[in-house]
């Protein structure tokens, strides 16, 4: 890439306009993202940064402090850096693809923000009023979008501790539901054994009427499931079919 090109795009920014016949210059090759040698020559030959600046970035900067009197080759890469952006949005916006020289200028911030950030507001606020882009909203200011941005973030950071806060809640749910299952476990693993040591003392006309007696009841509780499960393993351990314990009820009687 020749240096004449570089030119025709800082004097287009300078003037703030770009004609027909300099749009029919640049239409074959165009200063967007897809025109890697612009980028490189400028990286190489102008010592310019071309590390991409998000939105976030770029509203992010401190400009407090930032006024400094610049030694006269940075004051001269800065107006450089300047009107080479104009240009390029410029040029972008007559050739109908306004949106696309978006890319290649935030890749131009860097720069220009380390060198004079007040200088890169007024830029960023001359983009604003002169149709914006995807990064820099048409019509608002950088302190407008600082805010906005600002807002943003702070809604971002309480959505972010909300959703933790969330997700803290539920491992905390699920740790106590896992404990209290244990402990319900533990408890009835108690309780049928000490139903099972219960039964094993027991002879089987002792286990039969125990069975029998609790036939009777109506109600429910999760400890008598434990009692059925205890006295069903040691009926299955003495071979006695359930089915057979009333027959067995009445013989014993007889014989009494």
């Amino acid at each position: 890439m020749n240096t004449e090109y570089i030119n025709k795009i800082v004097e287009i920014g300078k003037r703030g306009t770009c004609t027909d016949q300099e749009l029919s210059y640049f239409l074959p090759n165009l200063p967007d993202i897809a025109n890697k040698d612009l980028l490189h020559v400028l990286r190489s030959e102008y010592g310019i940064s071309t590390q991409h600046w998000t939105r976030r970035d770029i509203l992010a900067i401190d400009t407090k402090g930032n006024a400094q009197s610049l030694r006269n080759e940075d004051e001269k890469l800065v107006s450089f850096i300047v009107d080479l952006i104009k240009g390029i949005h410029i040029i972008e916006f007559k050739s109908g693809y306004g949106g696309s020289s978006t890319t290649t200028i935030c890749n131009l911030f860097g720069t220009l923000i380390e060198k004079d950030a007040n200088r890169f507001i007024d830029l960023y606020n001359w983009i604003a009023s002169n149709g914006g882009n995807y990064y820099i909203e048409s019509g608002v200011i950088f302190e407008e979008s600082k805010k906005v941005e600002q807002n943003a973030e702070k809604n971002r950071i309480e959505m972010l501790a909300n959703d933790q806060k969330i997700h803290s809640d539920a491992v905390a749910r699920k740790q106590t539901n896992r404990d209290l299952h244990a402990k319900t476990s533990n408890e009835a693993h108690v309780i049928f054994n000490e139903f099972k040591e219960r039964f094993q003392k027991m002879n089987d006309e002792q286990l039969i009427a125990t069975y029998n007696e609790d036939l009777k009841k109506q109600g429910w509780v999760s400890a008598r499931g434990r009692f059925h499960a205890a006295l069903q393993e040691e009926f299955v351990k003495r071979g006695i079919d359930i089915k057979t314990i009333g027959k067995k009820i009445v013989e014993n009687s007889s014989n009494n």
